[in-house]
Formats: C-alpha cells, sequence, structure tokens
C-alpha cells in the first residue's frame, strides 16, 4: 500500500515539488521503500532507508535532463573498468611469462605447472 508523504521532519516532500511540481513522494509499505511518483508514473525509486537530503541530490542525479550525461558518464566509467581488467591480464601474462623464461634459462628441468608460476 502505498502511503502518500505530504510533510516530513526535513520538508524533503516539498523540496522536491520544488524541482518538479508534479512529483509526489510515497512510501510503499509492503515493499519498504521510499517512491518518486509524477503524473501516475513512478520515476525513481529512492535507495535510501530514510527521506533526507539524499534524496533531493538523488532525484536531481537521475533527472531525465540529464540522460544524455549520465550515460556519458557510465560510458566512462565502463571504458576505465575494461581498461583495467585489459591492464590486469597484461600483467599478470606478462610476470608469467617472465618467471617461466628466467626458469628456462636455468636448466629448464621439471617444468613447472601453470599455476605454479
Amino acid at each position: 500500500m502505498l502511503i502518500k508523504i505530504n510533510n516530513d521532519l526535513f520538508d524533503i516532500a516539498w523540496r522536491l515539488r520544488a524541482i518538479d511540481a508534479a512529483y509526489t513522494v510515497y512510501y510503499d509499505d509492503v515493499k519498504r521503500r521510499f517512491e518518486v511518483w509524477a503524473d501516475g508514473k513512478i520515476q525513481v525509486v529512492l535507495p535510501y532507508e530514510a527521506l533526507d537530503a539524499r534524496a533531493v541530490t538523488y532525484v536531481r542525479k537521475t533527472r531525465v535532463e540529464r540522460f544524455e550525461r549520465l550515460m556519458a558518464e557510465l560510458e566512462e566509467h565502463n571504458l576505465k573498468l575494461a581498461a583495467s581488467k585489459e591492464n590486469s591480464i597484461i600483467d599478470e601474462a606478462s610476470y608469467k611469462a617472465r618467471h617461466l623464461v628466467d626458469y628456462l634459462e636455468k636448466g629448464g628441468r621439471g617444468l613447472p605447472r601453470y599455476e605454479e608460476i
């Protein structure tokens, strides 16, 4: 069941309506979460257990008007993760190859298993 939040301790509902007059804050007591609705449609589910200033920041950050910027940030983050993973794989391969060459230069008897390198 949705419980409409009109007034709260920190005036978060009022501050959200200042961002967009159509915003209405509800608490879903079944799912135990705060939701922001506009024009009869859910806009965002707040990831916080309490209704505080983080909600205002989160709603501003996730507004549709910021979609392009959010997608660019997400893409940049994904590229950094991919590069980090690639560098990690290259570093590990380099490390193992270097130790294998060192081993072979010392005579190479009893070639170690891959995990031992």
